[in-house]
């Protein structure tokens, strides 16, 4: 597999960031905003410099839809600020197509990974509890629901983070590296590729088309 310049590029500097993004969340809850602005300009400039207008454009409409679609989410509470910044910034490098595949890709991982947690979170506590140990555990959850009822929308967002099983970042950098490894080796699907400007797909064209002559 004989990859460019901008191939080993584009597969450090996402995969890089993915991961410290994960690192971050995973210890801190947080993401600083430095490294989402950065590299949400970085892959702006990645994606012009790559793809031309074409890419910007798809940059552009990816970011729409993954960092509006979050920051709806984060509106109404079902999401944190900083998944919404971490998907936008990881938006602009994936484009369109493959941000609406990250989405659900990590989304069911997010599932996935959930369940394995339980699962071994079970077989650590016992799966036998007394219905009084139930019972008194019910209790405290109720009284946990009423004091978060009282307090501020900015405090229940953030306790919402404190209680999420993983950091969100961790299957977002999962699926990420998924599709980089997809688009690397050449089996990514073709409904899934990112636009490329009219002269490189004639080039591509042509060069098919000549493989195709000399070969017997």
């Amino acid at each position: 597999m004989q990859l460019t310049v901008s191939q080993w590029f584009y597969a450090a500097a996402l995969g890089g960031f993915v991961l410290a993004a994960a690192w971050s969340d995973s210890r801190t809850r947080r993401i600083p905003n430095w490294l989402n602005v950065s590299f949400f300009v970085l892959g702006l400039a990645y994606r012009g410099a790559v793809d031309g207008w074409v890419g910007l454009g798809d940059a552009g409409l990816a970011f729409a839809v993954g960092f509006g679609l979050f920051f709806l989410m984060w509106m109404i509470g079902a999401s944190g600020g900083g998944d919404a910044k971490l998907m936008g910034a990881v938006s602009v490098w994936l484009g369109f197509r493959q941000m609406l595949a990250l989405m659900f890709l990590s989304t069911l991982l997010v599932v996935i990974l959930s369940i394995v947690y339980a699962v071994v979170r079970k077989f650590r506590t016992g799966f036998s509890r007394s219905a009084e140990q139930y019972r008194e555990e019910e209790k405290a959850e109720s009284e946990k629901r009423r004091l978060r009822r009282k307090k501020s929308r900015e405090e229940k967002i953030a306790d919402r983070q404190q209680r999420r099983i993983m950091a969100y970042a961790v299957p977002v950098a999962l699926s990420v590296w998924i599709l980089i490894l997809a688009e690397l080796s050449g089996r990514m699907p073709k409904s899934m590729q990112k636009p490329r400007p009219a002269a490189e797909e004639a080039r591509t064209g042509t060069a098919a088309v000549a493989t195709a002559v000399v070969a017997p």
